[in-house]
């Protein structure tokens, strides 16, 4: 679970494309001991002034400090991004990254990015926003699975749902050769599936609505719930340090897949 006094560490590779990053970041620290810690690093190919730079991330923290959140900015000059990233969560401390995915959610897009060894070599918890549609979330939509990246995601829902005022739903797939909905083996399946999360979402004192969907296969009723969403939380799977993941290959694809933006989990 995330700790009470979230530091996280905000990677920004354009500042100027950031807002809604630093936003999310500010929703998710608590006050007043939050801190975000917003870098940037300077590489010697850029020709943006590092005042110019630092002009923009001010502008960013505003609202962020406005809320009695701390939001400090850090320029550094390296040309090894996860290096400089990596070496910037020790000096401060950090015990969360938030970082943005700009690149589409599929395999040759993953293992062509730059990005992509920073979303594997970072051992802190790591959120990772794919932006589809800007705007207002008034509708957060959790897949869970029961495992700690799931129970992780829940919770950090949760607590954007309270912030925001949203309305959450959680959903858990009842995978099923037949689903054959008089299959009296299923209904018990589904009964028990349903007090099992209800068990683990009391313990995080989460109570909001739960939907049990019986499937073939997993992908399918998620993206199809996903639609009027604004917002798709997703706890990563066992198989997300594979090259070709981000979060794994379920939950890839359903970042692929689904209409809204999308807020990838992954506990360290």
């Amino acid at each position: 679970m995330p700790p009470a006094q979230l530091r996280i560490l905000v990677p920004l590779e354009n500042p100027n494309k950031g807002p809604a990053l630093v936003d999310l970041a500010a929703s998710l620290a608590t006050p007043p001991w939050g801190e975000l810690h917003l870098t940037h690093v300077v590489r010697a190919s850029d020709t943006t002034p590092q005042t110019d730079i630092r002009a923009v991330l001010e502008r960013q923290t505003s609202k962020a400090i406005s809320r009695n959140i701390g939001a400090l900015i850090h320029l550094t000059e390296g040309e090894d991004v996860t290096t400089e990233i990596q070496q910037a969560i020790r000096r401060w401390s950090c015990n969360m990254m938030l970082m943005a995915w700009k690149a589409d959610v599929d395999r040759d897009a993953i293992l062509a990015s730059k990005n992509r060894a920073l979303t594997k070599e970072v051992d802190v918890d790591t959120l990772i926003f794919k932006e589809k549609k800007s705007g207002p979330v008034r509708r957060i939509l959790v897949p869970f699975g029961g495992g700690n990246h799931s129970l992780m995601g829940v919770q950090i829902a949760y607590d954007l749902a309270k912030t925001w005022g949203a309305e959450i739903e959680i959903l858990r797939i009842a995978r099923d050769p037949i689903c054959d909905p008089t299959d009296p083996i299923l209904q018990r399946y589904c009964s028990q599936l349903t007090k099992d999360t209800h068990l683990q979402l009391e313990l995080l004192g989460i109570h909001e609505p739960l939907t049990i969907i019986p499937s073939v296969d997993v992908v399918t009723p998620i993206v199809e719930r996903a639609k009027g969403r604004d917002l798709v939380v997703l706890g990563a799977s066992n198989d997300w340090r594979q090259d070709e993941h981000l979060a794994g290959s379920i939950p890839d694809e359903i970042a692929y897949e689904v209409p809204c933006s999308v807020l990838m989990v992954r506990s360290a």
